[in-house]
């Protein structure tokens, strides 16, 4: 499909054909239905507009007899160029389906940029996965272990707020795992395989439970009744529920502190590099932040827990894989 093509089509066929590219590319399959609901047209303006896509950008869709749908077609290219940006407020908020068009701004504004971006072609494999709900194999890069060919199945798409993650089961681990969207190459859906029971979301412990959080400002804000307004605290207390999975993400980024028992990642890991045997998480912290150089306290919160879920685990930890090694107590006094 040519730009003068999509040209002579009005905006609103232009934004109705985007919504069938979207629709296929990363959820595999639309029905006219789909589109009756989305823009409320009647059923034989939307058999016509998918007929015009199908014209328009030939294998880029094919009809299914069977389940009475179009389906992603096999030597597929897309025809509107989409920003990562949209795609995922689609995918996660429900809006931005139409045409993607650079609009003018009704005030001067300035956000700031991911540093990291998904790879379209990767996203929309994760979420065809997601959506029909069927494993998907991938070729996966970690720090810890290298690139290794996995089989996940993908159920849900995670912002920490620095880069997105895919929660999925690893058939590798036999566990339930966060994956790093942008260090997944070569994904292929498998579709028609089947998904046993313990490799559903439901299982997922860490993803079902939900916890009540009380934030505050971090101990070493200067100013902490700053903090306290700009997140609207009552009492100098932020109250959040959250899933258990991905709870500390974001505190680090917002420069929030868990108040009372603390992060159970950070009283396990620190007692265990020797570093603090504080029961109490205040007395703990201050251990570790005398321990390392003052730069570092922003970090170290998002590092330990990183840690935690993947090397120091409760169970069976991976010291042998562990960056910490040379350095942990824990790890030393198994050696022995």
């Amino acid at each position: 499909m040519s730009n003068e093509e999509l040209a002579d089509l009005t905006q609103p066929q232009r934004d109705r054909l985007a919504f069938v590219e979207l629709r296929v590319r990363f959820i595999g399959e639309i029905r006219r239905q789909d589109l009756v609901s989305r823009f409320g047209i009647q059923s034989a303006a939307a058999t016509r507009d998918l007929a015009l896509y199908k014209d328009l950008a030939p294998g880029n869709i094919d009809y299914d007899s069977k389940g009475k749908s179009y389906v992603l077609g096999s030597d597929f290219r897309s025809v509107f160029d989409f920003p990562p940006e949209r795609v995922l407020s689609w995918l996660t908020q429900g809006f931005g389906d139409g045409e993607p068009v650079r609009l003018k701004a009704w005030v001067a504004s300035e956000s700031p940029s991911r540093l990291t971006r998904p790879e379209l072609d990767t996203l929309a494999s994760v979420t065809r996965a997601i959506h029909q709900a069927c494993p998907l194999k991938i070729e996966y890069h970690s720090i810890s272990s290298g690139c290794t060919e996995r089989e996940i199945v993908p159920f849900a798409l995670i912002d920490n707020g620095l880069r997105w993650h895919v929660r999925a089961f690893d058939r590798k681990t036999q566990e339930f795992r966060d994956f790093v969207i942008t260090r997944i190459k070569r994904p292929a859906v498998l579709k028609g395989q089947p998904v046993a029971p313990h490799e559903t979301s439901d299982q997922d412990i860490q993803w079902t439970r939900i916890v009540e959080l009380e934030l505050v400002p971090h101990p070493d804000q200067p100013r902490p009744e700053i903090t306290e307004m700009d997140y609207g605290m009552q009492g100098g207390v932020l109250r959040m529920n959250l899933r258990a999975e991905g709870q500390e993400a974001g505190l680090v980024r917002h420069r929030l502190h868990l108040r009372g028992e603390g992060e159970p990642a950070c009283r396990r890991v620190v007692p265990r590099l020797g570093i603090s045997q504080a029961k109490d998480a205040t007395r703990m912290e201050k251990d570790l932040m005398a321990a390392l150089p003052k730069p570092l306290w922003h970090h170290v919160g998002m590092c330990i827990s990183f840690l935690g879920r993947e090397t120091c685990r409760p169970t069976n930890p991976k010291c042998s894989e562990c960056v910490m090694q040379a350095y942990c107590a824990y790890a030393s006094s198994r050696n022995k």
